[in-house]
């Protein structure tokens, strides 16, 4: 008896870790938007015909992941034959302009991952620098990131010169000196008091002492 499950056993093993019996059909894909599943395919490199136990699925993630508009990946095996990719893409963030022309799309942690030609509906980030120091695009990333959509729909562009020099440039010509990244719903809601009065400069970098200047 101890024989016939041993082999029974054996027999097992060798299905799925060596027979051609549950080896890999397909690759499923899903989560992609701005990736076709194709180009997520292409990345994978998952060959095909290798037993799916004995699938290396953390290469196969480091290559997926090595695609500049993904911010997740995980993989699993679904038996009898599939691998499943799911991806998880950046969001945009900011568009942040580029010395050459151009935009860079950027994440909220300030990874570029697309260019256009146009930042459409995203925020302007201008940090003023062809290589902005890290802390600086952070900071301006902050405030993009933080902004109320009636607020954020006022806003031209977000301008970064130091980590606690952001200030916001409005559709309307005005300026808000913003100061560093914290106390962010504070602030916008002391602008959103002031916007009301007709000024050019509106410093909340201090939202308990607000003051406004005119032009």
């Amino acid at each position: 008896m101890a024989s016939v499950l041993i082999a029974a056993l054996a027999g097992a093993v060798w299905a799925v870790w060596w027979s051609d019996l549950l080896v890999v059909r397909e690759v499923s894909v899903a989560g992609e938007r701005r990736l076709s599943a194709d180009e997520v395919r292409t990345a994978a490199a998952v060959p095909g015909n290798v037993p799916l136990a004995r699938l290396d699925t953390d290469a196969v993630r480091a290559r997926v992941a090595g695609l500049r508009e993904v911010a997740g990946v995980e993989i699993n095996r679904r038996w009898p034959g599939t691998v499943q990719i799911t991806v998880t893409e950046r969001k945009p963030a900011a568009a942040l302009a580029q010395p050459g022309g151009g935009f860079a799309v950027i994440d909220s942690q300030g990874v570029s991952f697309d260019t256009v030609q146009r930042p459409g509906g995203l925020p302007l980030l201008d940090v003023n620098d062809a290589a902005p120091a890290p802390q600086t695009l952070r900071a301006g990333l902050a405030v993009v990131v933080a902004l109320p959509p009636q607020l954020a729909r006022r806003v031209q562009a977000v301008a970064a010169d130091g980590p606690y020099e952001v200030r916001l440039e409005l559709v309307d010509g005005g300026t808000v000196v913003w100061g560093g990244p914290e106390d962010g719903e504070r602030k916008a809601q002391v602008l959103h008091a002031l916007l009301p009065l007709d000024a050019a400069v509106y410093d909340v970098s201090a939202p308990e002492r607000p003051t406004t200047r005119a032009g």
